[in-house]
C-alpha cells in the first residue's frame, strides 16, 4: 500500500495537537488510513487527531465506530499491562531483584494520553546479571526461551513478559562492550528512578529521560538490522524529545555518548526523520538532521511498518531452516552495508555465533 502524504500530514497534526486542520485531510481515504494505522500501531495516535477535530470530519459512521472500538480496546489493554506491572514488580522486588521497567509503558508518560498509545509487551530489567537472574528464572518458571539479553514468559491474558539480565545490545562487538560498560554504569539511577502508572497499585522504576534517550535510539538502530522498525517507536523518541528540557538532555555529553556507541550517524537520520516527516523544531533535536541517511531511513520505516510485519522483500519462508534463514537475513542486510558497515557486517557473526552458543549449552 503506498502512504499518502496525507496520512502523514494527519499524524503530524495528530501529534502536534495545536496545528490548524491540513486541507489535505479531505483526500484521506478512512477505511484505508485505518489499515495503515494498523500497520504503523498507531491507531490511538490518530485517533487523538479524529477527537480533536470533531465532526468536520467527513469519516463513514461504520468507520468511525470501528476506530473508536479498536480504540477503546488499546485502553483496556494498557490498564491490564499497567496492573500486571504492579505485581510482577512487587514480586521481583519480594524476590530480591531491584528492577526498572524498559520502555513500553513508561515511555507512555511522555504522551499527552498514556493509554492510546498502542502497548506491546512487558520489558522488565532484573538487577543481578545473567547467571543469578537466569538460576531464580529457571527455579521460579522452568526452561524458558533464553536469548542473549533476555528470557521469554507469558502470563494470563496473554500478557507477554520479557525478563532482561541487560537492556539490549548490538551486533559489534566493540560498540556491544561500550554499551554494556555504559549499561552498568547508569543502572542505579534506573533502578531508582519510581513513577506511577495508571491503575498501577505500586510506583515502578522506568528509566530516566536522560538514559532513554541514548536506549530508544540504539532499540530503534539495533532493530533496523534484525525485524525492522515503524512509526510507534519513532514516534516514541520524537514524545520523549518533545518532553525533554536542555538541562535534562546534556547535549555534549550525549553527542559523546552516541559517538562512542556508533550511533552518531544514525541519530542525525532519526533528526532528519523527526524534524522534516514529524515537524519537532530544531530546538528539540540531539544531532544535525542528515537527510541522506534519513530518506534511507524514511523508506525503510513506510515500508516495513511495526518492527517490519509488513515488510515484502525477502520474508520468512514456513518451516524456514537455520540454513536458508540465515542466507535470506544475510542478503537483506547488504543493503545497510553502505549506510552503517560496521553494525551490518557484524550481524550474521553476531547472529551465528550465538545461534552456535544456545546450541552448546542446550537452549532452545
Amino acid at each position: 500500500m503506498i502512504v499518502q502524504s496525507a496520512y502523514i500530514d494527519f499524524l503530524k497534526y495528530s501529534l502536534e495537537g495545536n496545528l490548524p486542520l491540513p486541507k489535505s485531510a479531505k483526500e484521506i481515504d478512512w477505511r484505508l488510513m485505518m489499515l495503515w494505522a494498523k500497520k504503523q500501531a498507531i491507531v490511538g495516535i490518530i485517533y487523538g487527531g479524529i477527537l480533536n477535530v470533531g465532526r468536520s470530519l467527513d469519516i463513514p459512521f461504520n468507520i468511525l465506530m470501528e476506530w473508536i472500538g479498536y480504540t477503546q480496546q488499546i485502553e483496556i489493554r494498557n490498564r491490564q499491562i499497567n496492573k500486571k506491572i504492579g505485581e510482577v514488580c512487587n514480586q521481583y522486588i519480594r524476590d530480591g531483584f531491584r528492577n526498572c521497567i524498559l520502555k513500553g509503558q513508561g515511555v507512555a508518560l511522555y504522551y499527552p494520553n498514556p493509554l492510546l498509545r498502542t502497548p506491546g509487551d512487558i520489558d522488565i530489567w532484573l538487577e543481578g546479571g545473567r547467571d543469578k537472574v537466569m538460576e531464580y528464572v529457571t527455579e521460579k518458571y522452568g526452561n524458558l526461551l533464553e536469548r542473549y539479553h533476555h528470557v521469554e514468559l507469558e502470563m494470563e491474558n496473554d500478557i507477554e513478559v520479557e525478563i532482561h539480565f541487560t537492556p539490549s545490545y548490538m551486533h559489534s562487538p566493540f560498540s556491544n562492550k561500550r554499551l554494556q560498560e555504559w549499561f552498568h554504569n547508569q543502572k542505579e539511577e534506573q533502578f531508582r528512578n519510581l513513577v506511577e502508572l495508571e491503575d498501577c497499585e505500586t510506583k515502578v522504576a522506568v528509566p530516566t529521560k536522560e538514559f532513554n534517550t541514548v536506549y530508544l535510539l540504539e532499540h530503534i538502530y539495533r532493530h533496523l538490522f534484525s525485524e525492522g522498525i515503524g512509526l510507534r517507536q519513532v514516534i516514541d523518541y520524537y514524545y520523549l524529545l518533545r518532553s525533554s528540557t536542555k538541562l535534562e538532555i546534556r547535549k555534549e555529553k550525549l553527542e559523546m555518548t552516541l559517538k562512542s556507541l556508533g550511533l552518531w550517524k544514525f541519530s542525525g537520520a532519526l533528526m532528519w526523520v523527526l524534524h522534516e516527516q514529524f515537524g519537532l523544531k530544531k530546538d528539540y533535536l540531539i544531532a544535525e538532521p542528515n537527510a541522506r541517511e534519513g530518506k534511507f531511513l524514511w523508506n525503510e520505516i513506510m515500508i516495513g511498518g511495526n518492527f517490519g510485519q509488513y515488510d515484502m522483500r525477502l520474508r520468512a519462508h514456513q518451516n524456514e531452516g537455520f540454513l536458508r534463514r540465515n542466507v535470506r537475513m544475510a542478503v537483506r542486510n547488504m543493503r545497510f552495508v553502505k549506510h552503517y558497515p560496521e553494525e551490518a557486517l557484524s550481524e550474521p557473526v553476531f547472529r551465528i555465533g550465538h545461534y552456535l552458543w544456545r546450541k552448546k549449552n542446550g537452549l532452545k
